[in-house]
This record gives C-alpha cells, sequence and structure tokens, in this order.
C-alpha cells in the first residue's frame, strides 16, 4: 500500500546500548563533570529499554509537513516579560499532571493534548478544573502506529475539527489496534475542541517568540533526543554523550532567563525526570523549531471584518502594486490577529512545452515541469447548444503523466489521476463522462474520492492513471447531454502525498485540440493557443510567489477600532494569465473561522476583464458565485439600485433554509458577501447543491451554487 504519512526520522545508536545501564550511567556522568554542565542522572524504566524500544519513543517528525506551506503565522510579541515564567506557578497551577505514553511512539498526541487541557484550564480561569482527555481515542481514530508515530498537524485539525473526550471515555492503554468504535457512547457530547491553530516558527530558534508564545499558553514543541536524556534526573540538561535517537513531543510550560532554561512537561510518567518535568539549555535538541499555538483567548464576536472583501487585481509583466486592506474589529474586546498569504494554484495553461501542436493546454506549475500535491484542476468549455444535434461527440488529443495506479487498497485501484464531466445546466452540476476510447483504467480514485487526503467526492470516480504512452485521441458520446447548456469539463486531481517533486517523469495532463461536433458540423474548437475561451478554476494550497507583507503580518486591535495591512503584489515570478490566491486571517475569536479573502489576479489580461465588472451596473443583479464549485469559501456579488433593504438567504435543494447570508439596509451599489460552507449556527455543511435567493425592492432571484470537498 502506498505511504501515506510522514516518515519518522531516528539514528540507530548501536553499540552504545552494549553497556548495561549503570555503566552508561556512570560514562554520562563522567562526561556532565568534563563539560561543567550542571545535569543530574538517575535509572527509570526509561533506561531499561532497548535502543528499539527508545527509538518508538520517540514518534515526533523533523519537519513541517510540505502539505501546508501557509500554516506558518507570525504572533505579536510580548515586551516586558518577566526573568522567569512557569504555568504551574502563576497564581495558580494550569498545567494538567505529567502523563505516561508508556512504549507506545504516542508522544505527539501526548504533547498536543497537553497542550489542548491547559488551554482549557486558561479558558476556564479555574487553575483547580480537572481536564484529563483521552490520548487512546486520537490513537484509535486518526492514522499512525505506536511504531511509526502520528503527524502533528492531523492531530491538531482533529481537537479542531473533531473533538477529544475526556479519558475516563476511552482510557490508554498504549494499543494502537483498539478500534474507536470502544469510546463511550457519549463521547460527542462530552468532547472538547480548540479553536484553531498554526505553527509559529519553522527552522529559526527565537527565544522572543518562544517566550511571546508559552506566555499566552503552554505551547507543544519537539526536541530532538539524545541517548543521554534517558537519564536526566534534575538539573538543567544539555547533551553530553550518545548520539540522536529520534524527535519527541514536548509541552513547554517556562523558562528562566538566569539559567537560560526551558521548563517543559514530558510524557514518561512521574517517575522519570524533576516528577515527569525537565529543564533543557537554550538553543539544544532544537527547541523553539515547529513551534504550535492555540488560538485561546476567547473575545466575543462577530470579529473581524476587511475592506475590501475581495481584490481584483490587474497587472502588466514584470511589476508589482500596493494596496491596503483595512481591517475593522467589530468586538467589544481587544482581539489579536495573525495574517498569511497562499495562492491557490490555477494550473491549466495554454504552453508549447510537450505540445502536440503550436501550444495545448498544460496542467502544471512550469517551474517544476509538472504537478504539485493536493491539486484540484478544471478546465472548462463555454456554454455549448445541442439541444438540436443528432449525433454530437467530443473528441480531443490527449497526453497525461501521471502517478503510476498500483498498489492501491479496495475500493481504491487508482491514486493520482484525470478524467472528462459534463454539465447540462451551465456548470452547475457536473458528473463524470465515460469516454468511448481510451477506456478509464481506475474506477475509483484516491485523488478525487478520499475523505481526508483526497478531495472528499467519495468512492466510484473514474480516470485515467498512469501514462498515456503519447498523444493519443479521445471520444466521448454526447448524445445523452442534449441541452442548450452544456458544459465539458477536463478535470485532474492529485493527492497529500507523491507528485512531481518525487518523480520528474511524471509532468501531469496535456489537452488540445477540442472539438465537439455533430456529423460534419462542427459546434466547438479550441486549439490550446487562447487564455480566454475556455475558463480555468483550481483548489489546492502552495506557498505565494506573488504577496508580500510591507509592514506587520500580525497585530492586536483594540475594541471597535480599525487597522490599516499594507501590502504588495508582484507578477515578476507570474506568467500571463489567470492566478488565484488568498489572504487568511486567524484570531483568538473562539469558535469563528479565520477571515479569507480572496485575490484574483489577471497578468498581461487588463483588457479581458468582462464588461460587467469594468463598469457599475444600472440595474438590480444577483451574481453568479465565485469560485463555483467552491471549497471552502466563495463569492456572491450583488448590485442594489436603489437604497432597500436586502435580504440573502441560503437554502438546499430540499428547500430548507441553511442561513442568512444579508439581511440589512443597503445604498445604491455593489456589494460582494462571502459564504464559508456553514449553517446559521457555525456547523459545516456537507458537499452539495445550495440555492441563494436575494429579494430587495421589487426584485427576486436566485442562484445556485455547488460545494464541494
Amino acid at each position: 500500500m502506498k505511504l501515506k504519512i510522514l516518515l519518522m526520522v531516528t539514528v540507530l545508536v548501536g553499540p552504545l546500548w552494549a553497556e548495561t545501564s549503570a555503566e552508561k550511567q556512570q560514562q554520562i556522568e563522567r562526561e556532565i563533570a568534563q563539560k561543567g554542565s550542571d545535569w543530574q542522572t538517575a535509572e527509570s524504566w526509561v533506561t531499561e529499554l532497548s535502543i528499539e524500544e527508545l527509538k518508538t519513543l520517540c514518534g515526533a517528525p523533523l519537519s513541517l509537513p510540505s502539505s501546508r506551506p501557509h500554516s506558518e503565522i507570525s504572533i505579536p510579541r510580548m515586551t516586558d516579560l518577566p526573568v522567569s515564567f512557569d504555568w504551574r506557578n502563576n497564581d495558580g497551577n494550569w498545567v494538567t499532571p505529567p502523563r505516561d505514553q508508556s512504549t507506545c511512539g504516542s508522544c505527539v498526541i501526548f504533547a498536543a493534548l497537553a497542550q489542548m487541557e491547559s488551554v482549557l484550564k486558561i479558558q476556564s480561569k479555574n487553575p483547580l478544573s480537572d481536564f484529563d482527555l483521552s490520548e487512546q481515542f486520537l490513537v484509535s481514530t486518526l492514522e499512525g502506529s505506536c511504531e511509526g508515530g502520528w503527524e502533528r498537524g492531523r492531530v491538531f485539525d482533529f481537537m479542531r475539527d473533531v473533538g477529544v473526550p475526556y479519558e475516563s471515555c476511552f482510557p490508554y492503554s498504549a494499543n494502537d489496534t483498539l478500534p474507536a468504535f470502544m469510546v463511550c457512547d457519549d463521547w460527542q457530547q462530552q468532547a472538547h475542541k480548540i479553536a484553531g491553530w498554526n505553527y509559529i516558527s519553522k527552522e529559526e530558534i527565537d527565544i522572543g517568540l518562544i517566550k511571546s508564545a508559552v506566555y499566552r499558553h503552554p505551547v507543544s514543541v519537539f526536541m530532538n533526543v539524545y541517548a543521554d536524556f534517558s537519564y536526566y534526573s534534575g538539573g538543567v540538561y544539555e547533551h553530553v554523550w550518545g548520539e540522536s535517537v529520534g524527535g519527541h513531543g514536548i509541552l513547554l510550560v517556562g523558562w528562566n532567563d538566569s539559567e537560560q532554561s526551558w521548563i517543559c512537561k514530558n510524557s514518561w510518567g512521574t517517575e522519570w525526570g524533576d516528577e515527569g518535568y525537565f529543564r533543557i539549555k537554550w538553543n539544544e535538541g532544537n527547541i523553539g523549531t515547529n513551534m504550535v499555538f492555540i488560538w485561546n483567548q476567547a473575545s466575543r464576536g462577530p470579529a473581524l471584518t476587511a475592506e475590501p472583501s475581495e481584490l481584483d487585481v490587474f497587472m502588466d509583466m514584470d511589476t508589482s502594486v500596493e494596496k491596503n486592506l483595512v481591517i475593522q474589529n467589530n468586538s467589544p474586546d481587544t482581539v489579536e490577529f495573525a495574517a498569511m498569504d497562499f495562492s491557490v494554484p490555477i494550473a491549466f495553461h495554454p504552453s508549447a512545452y510537450n505540445a502536440y501542436d503550436d501550444s495545448s493546454w498544460w496542467c502544471a506549475d512550469p517551474d517544476i515541469m509538472g504537478y504539485n500535491n493536493h491539486w484540484l484542476q478544471y478546465l472548462d468549455t463555454p456554454v455549448i447548444d445541442l439541444s438540436s444535434t443528432q449525433n454530437p461527440h467530443l473528441s480531443w488529443m490527449g497526453y497525461w503523466s501521471i502517478e503510476n495506479t498500483a498498489g492501491a487498497d479496495a475500493p481504491w485501484d487508482g491514486w493520482d489521476g484525470c478524467n472528462v464531466w459534463v454539465s447540462t445546466d451551465s456548470g452547475e452540476t457536473f458528473k463524470v463522462m465515460q469516454p468511448e476510447y481510451p477506456a478509464y483504467n481506475s474506477t475509483s480514485l484516491w485523488s478525487f474520492g478520499h475523505d481526508e487526503q483526497g478531495w472528499d467526492m467519495g468512492t466510484g470516480i473514474p480516470g485515467w492513471g498512469g501514462k498515456s504512452n503519447g498523444w493519443t485521441t479521445v471520444e466521448f458520446d454526447l448524445s445523452s447531454y442534449k441541452s442548450k447548456e452544456t458544459v465539458i469539463r477536463f478535470a485532474f486531481a492529485s493527492d497529500l502525498a507523491f507528485c512531481t517533486r518525487d518523480d520528474s517523469t511524471v509532468n501531469g495532463l496535456f489537452v488540445d485540440e477540442i472539438k465537439v461536433s455533430d456529423g460534419g458540423s462542427v459546434l466547438f474548437y479550441d486549439s490550446g493557443n487562447n487564455f480566454n475561451q475556455m475558463n480555468v478554476s483550481g483548489f489546492g494550497e502552495e506557498k505565494s510567489l506573488w504577496f508580500e507583507f510591507t509592514d506587520l503580518t500580525s497585530s492586536i486591535i483594540p475594541p471597535q477600532s480599525t487597522l490599516t495591512f499594507p501590502f504588495r503584489l508582484h507578477s515578476t515570478q507570474l506568467e500571463k494569465g489567470k492566478h488565484q490566491g488568498m489572504i487568511e486571517i486567524a484570531t483568538n475569536i473562539v469558535g469563528e473561522s479565520p477571515l479569507q479573502i480572496p485575490i484574483h489576479i489577471r497578468v498581461g489580461l487588463s483588457t479581458d476583464l468582462p464588461s460587467d465588472r469594468l463598469a457599475m451596473p444600472g440595474e438590480w443583479q444577483l451574481r453568479q458565485n465565485y469560485p463555483n464549485p467552491f471549497n471552502p469559501v466563495t463569492t456572491i456579488e450583488y448590485f442594489v439600485a436603489k437604497p432597500s433593504r436586502v435580504t440573502i438567504s441560503l437554502y438546499d435543494l430540499l428547500g430548507r433554509k441553511v442561513a442568512d447570508l444579508v439581511d440589512t439596509y443597503r445604498t445604491t451599489g455593489l456589494y460582494s458577501i462571502q459564504w464559508d460552507g456553514r449553517d446559521e449556527n457555525g456547523r459545516k455543511l456537507s458537499s452539495g447543491v445550495y440555492v441563494y435567493h436575494m429579494t430587495a425592492g421589487g426584485f427576486t432571484e436566485h442562484k445556485k451554487m455547488i460545494m464541494v470537498k
């Protein structure tokens, strides 16, 4: 089966473990004395472990997952911090007791829940509050193992999206084979969640940043464990003997400037170390890299809004423009925020590389000559009228070089892949078409269907994977899709693991000579030479090449105040065409999703802006949402022709109202709103078709939108 988790890196120690435990302890004490260090040793259950068992305890990844490039943020820095600080003695003890992970490599889970438990105690404003959450629930539910560990991002995502019940609901047994259904029946009612999380550091150690984070709440970090660390019993640890045995998740709860040390909580029980805790020198063991911050201080919403709520930018090649975002704090409380930027890849573009003739549509990032992980890319024809045709037919020239289908376990029989979809209602709904030639070689692609590592469309999405072995003619019968509003969609999807970066011979999907015909009549033709005849869209997240924060990335906004947030956009590294991105602003508002500001950039295409976006319309309008389909946020524009009360409500296909998007008085003008896929109670809705309905000044209109996950 294809490996879908980050590899956990450890280094074999080998001959060091040939000595007895007492002999190793004596050697370590000699090294401590020789190097002038100030820490003490003792034997414990950890020192009795074999090298293989000690390695198993260290199940933390040694680097950030590459699939979350936008996940690092900057938090506001604290000033005038105390010279020493300890959450165990800060007008009470806000740290739960040290736990014992036993011989299972679940340290990442223990560190994450230790952080969550402290956050919950701080939120409760009661140091005597009792939070003991179930590590076993995560061990039994999340992908991972006692031998290989668990990936940190998945753990924190689960804590945010699903929640964790109490220890009594599913007691810890250090056994990754226990099924998740053994959890207590009412676990959902007692489960606790976090509001949100982000990485606040990568590979650089910044003492001031670490303190600024820890002063808000204890933070989980990883440390590089050496063989001598297992013998620690007190003092300020420094590595003096032995080699690295792997990464280990811990909780950082305080500091001491005079010692230049961090105070940390471990998960090896109270029989180890200083009753389960240890102190360690700054810059030792890489502590402070890959820190995780939980947004924890509750404020009363609604929180932040931004003006503009969306940006359309038109740029010439090799230029830059400066923009401002005005952030309004609507809350009666002070709000902390941190901003991050990322690009949403739009990969289909005309290119001469490997073209069938002069130019072909290529679904790829030219910088890597292929595709990245976690892409969903669409190339759509305009609406084609097939209503009066006799034998409509689609043909195109195709070339694909994609991850091989081998190794997928049922119900999946392929990984990354491509296929063709069709809509008979102007693109509101789509379904996959079966080709006449060549047949799909997968009946259920992981990348389209998997709920966590793909695009959550479910099983049974067919397509082509592997390689087409050169250009080939592709044929489809369109007889079943005779409509005035037919749209053909070429789709490509990749999952969270394996792409061109792993194998340079897989370089994506090429499409050319698209022809829709009826007998001898050609109804539509595209040769891959024009940006504007086809419609392109994409989903996914990548590090942007076009965004620059010019002043700040994080700040504190007083109640009912605004802050101007400057930034600069560059087209230097962008090709001619359409580009899409997002500014995402995370806050300490518990229960609210990050604020997202979509950015649409057209480089070298300023004359191609649709007329309805160049000038202010003069009539009532409810426009089609964009992007559509969308995940997770879409924008709806509407024009108010005269001052009126405006309502825009959202319904499912059964006619049930799920949310009121607008209900307010508006003056004449063009407005936009965003919807993040949640109902009026903040619950995430499932994929599907939704209808939004506008009423204002005697004007009524409705349109459909499609949410995909």
